[in-house]
């Protein structure tokens, strides 16, 4: 018997798939469901996935409560490439940044040596759950290109999947049966799940590893709830103050007062460095001086 048997289910879920400490918990629990979405993500036959493994599984307990930190899944395929997926649901300013820099270091971390025929391929996701500006697809996949359009470096891509933009979705995303994980993510009842698994078994073993997770392991599902939640309210307060406190025009010394309160803030409650509060608020150099001053 099944004691995780998600038939019959219905109404709202606990918890959605964007939760990425369930994400995390749901692609470690299943290979079947990890390796369908990574065919899905790099349009790869299932038959040509051939090994799996993740490089950074993790002590939930020890990460649940980090409030900006995301718990991204990085994983070696088949040998010859370096994957990492990101679930993101806070809009950050610097989003595109912070991507490219992480998988820059996902190249330079291989340390090949002099044999750089070794050079493992590296793909970064992005499974964003925010709205972009200036980008209304749902699935992109960037490489290095010359300017004549041919691909100059096919070793380093990044791809991003926007749940926000699920209805502008190609007859590629389609046959690549990535509509249809987008639909999982975004998936807020028990009902929407049934109907996946209708339609594919896999969606059903996720479901089912779903349910189990959100049985056996409520409080840490809860808990990165709240962080996530507390990080969102901590930023949009930090910048709301940093706004207004910072707002009469002409008093210096007022502005720097707001500024000094919105870097405590992001200090305080999230554990920030000064350079990293200084930088996430958008200070500039001659502000920041006089918010060290201050502080």
């Amino acid at each position: 018997m099944n004691c995780f048997d998600i038939s019959g289910l219905k109404g709202e879920l606990k918890y959605r798939l964007t939760n990425d400490m369930l994400f995390h918990i749901v692609m470690m629990e299943s290979d079947r469901c990890l390796v369908s979405l990574l065919s899905s993500l790099l349009s790869l036959p299932l038959s040509e996935i051939t090994d799996v493994e993740i490089l950074n599984p993790i002590d939930y307990y020890m990460y649940v409560d980090a409030k900006n930190i995301t718990l991204d899944i990085k994983l070696e395929l088949n040998h010859t490439s370096i994957v990492d997926i990101e679930m993101q649901v806070s809009k950050e300013k610097y989003w595109d940044n912070r991507v490219l820099f992480y998988s820059g270091r996902l190249i330079a971390d291989q340390r090949p040596g002099k044999r750089y025929e070794n050079l493992k391929n590296v793909h970064h996701v992005g499974i964003l759950d925010f709205e972009q500006e200036d980008n209304d697809a749902f699935y992109r996949t960037f490489r290095l290109m010359s300017n004549d359009g041919s691909v100059y470096f096919d070793k380093f891509q990044i791809h991003t999947l926007n749940l926000r933009n699920i209805a502008n979705a190609l007859p590629a995303d389609v046959q690549d049966g990535l509509v249809n994980w987008g639909r999982l993510f975004s998936a807020g009842s028990w009902e929407e799940i049934q109907e996946l698994a209708d339609e594919d078994d896999v969606f059903r073993e996720a479901g089912e590893n779903m349910r189990k997770a959100m049985i056996t392991q409520d409080d840490l599902l809860r808990r990165r709830e709240d962080a996530i939640r507390d990080y969102e309210w901590s930023m949009n307060r930090a910048k709301r103050m940093a706004k207004e406190e910072g707002r009469a025009e002409g008093k210096a010394e007022g502005k720097a007062e707001g500024r000094v309160e919105a870097v405590k803030a992001l200090m305080d409650n999230l554990g920030f460095s000064y350079e990293k509060a200084i930088d996430t608020l958008n200070i500039s150099a001659e502000e920041a001086e006089q918010v060290k001053k201050i502080l």
